[in-house]
């Protein structure tokens, strides 16, 4: 069976056959009994047989699940262009919406060329709801003064976005590759590099957000960006420094201490200082970590721990970067999300 007839079966199989070219296959992983990070693609998975066959070399039966998507765009069309899902990020963290672009092949992907796409396609999306909050009959004061905070960020965030003129947005905004609660590259206007294979990566988590302000009043000189992942540590592993939640990325007063940062931590984010009083924080490289005095200014201890160049993203060696950690329980533990739509084949 080839991939347009197995398209072809399914689509009957959801009552859309004339739409069929936009159900996309994944791969089942047999190792996370989830659906490959990876999308089968048409041209290199082109029958039943390929997108049955294990994506991870050392397994070799076949599988007896596939995965698909509905997408908004056919599968011949996402194929045959720059294709960027990304999530729309505020400045605290948080998603907001979530947007498919497609791109021609032929025209280099720039900052300027992408983020005006992106806003134009957030601008139009914004009548399709964006974000929705629940309604509850009564709500405790603190909750209702909470969920109108929520309210009060989400209108000003998506007020920006509506008043951005795209063909200035490359100076407002960044792209942000995220894997796995890590920031491994960074597109904007002074980070213009090139991307494999002259393309987006399927597997990254790509997100769209401001680019991070300097502190006002301190010299450029005295401050520096710096990504802090939150993190835990599993003793047991050789591999010991797990990453999770949303990273970011936060200009650093050289002269300041630890506590004055986790509070304006604490404010980015919009929790309490309660709430980050007992998160640890620490300089972290691969699996070397070292816990942060609160004596001591962060620009000395950051660069006796590692050079200013190694904090950069888009680094040859991702896994070598270093980064600022917090370390803490996950804020919310939420179970992996499986995909529903899944053909079982016996």
């Amino acid at each position: 069976m080839t991939y347009e007839q197995l398209q072809r079966y399914v689509a009957r199989l959801i009552g859309d056959p004339e739409n069929y070219d936009r159900i996309r296959f994944t791969m089942h992983s047999p190792e996370t009994k989830l659906p490959y990070f990876m999308k089968g693609r048409k041209k290199d998975r082109p029958t039943l047989g390929k997108l049955l066959s294990p994506p991870v070399p050392r397994y070799v039966a076949l599988s007896r699940y596939l995965y698909y998507e509905y997408c908004k765009y056919t599968v011949t069309e996402i194929e045959a262009a720059h294709s960027l899902q990304f999530k729309l990020f505020n400045e605290r963290v948080k998603p907001i919406s979530q947007h498919w672009i497609l791109m021609p092949r032929e025209i280099p992907i720039t900052p300027v060329e992408l983020f005006s796409t992106c806003v134009r396609e957030i601008q139009e999306a914004k009548s399709n709801s964006v974000h929705s909050f629940p309604t509850t009959p009564v709500l405790p004061k603190a909750e209702k003064e909470k969920e109108l905070q929520e309210r009060d960020v989400l209108d000003s965030d998506m007020m920006f976005y509506q008043d951005l003129d795209p063909d200035d947005a490359w100076k407002e905004l960044r792209l942000v590759d995220v894997w796995r609660g890590r920031i491994y590259n960074v597109f904007d206007k002074d980070h213009p590099r090139t991307f494999e294979n002259s393309t987006f990566e399927e597997s990254a988590e790509y997100r769209i957000e401001k680019v991070p302000r300097p502190i006002e009043g301190v010299p450029l000189q005295n401050q520096s960006l710096i990504h802090v992942h939150h993190f835990t540590m599993v003793r047991q592993r050789s591999n010991s420094v797990e990453t999770h939640g949303d990273p970011f990325s936060i200009y650093i007063d050289h002269a300041e201490f630890a506590p004055g940062l986790l509070r304006r931590i604490a404010y980015k984010l919009g929790l309490s200082e309660a709430a980050v009083v007992d998160w640890k924080m620490a300089l972290v490289r691969e699996n070397y970590v070292v816990e942060v005095q609160p004596g001591v200014p962060l620009g000395k201890q950051l660069f006796e721990f590692s050079l200013e160049s190694q904090y950069q993203p888009n680094q040859q060696y991702p896994l070598k970067m270093a980064f600022l950690g917090l370390e803490h329980a996950p804020l919310l533990k939420r179970p992996v999300k499986r995909d529903s739509r899944v053909v079982i084949l016996n």
